[in-house]
């Protein structure tokens, strides 16, 4: 696996850069982590879940804050997304098949 955390300043077209990257360096799946911070000004997690879906990534993991809106986008993917939210209330993590 090799793990891309969106940085908070970062738009979306990096994030893209940064997937093409990491997929260029491996031909095995790997996945992706969204860390849903608070924040005044939070960056756009739900653009970071639209480039998920369009670069084709199967396999994301959300921690922190509500994951809703991110989760409705990933769930909109013409493809099986497989999510793992780990949330404070629980030690263990929820996996959505």
């Amino acid at each position: 696996m090799c793990p891309i955390n969106p940085p908070l300043l970062f738009i979306a077209y990096p994030y893209y850069r940064r997937i093409r990257r990491c997929r260029g360096m491996t031909s095995k799946p790997f996945g992706v982590n969204i860390t849903l911070l608070p924040a005044i000004t939070p960056p756009d997690y739900v653009g970071y879940a639209k480039v998920i879906v369009d670069e084709g990534i199967n396999i994301v993991e959300t921690a922190g804050n509500n994951p809703r809106p991110v989760i409705e986008v990933l769930r909109s993917a013409p493809y099986k997304i497989y999510i793992l939210h780990k949330w404070a209330l629980s030690s263990e993590p929820r996996i959505d098949f």
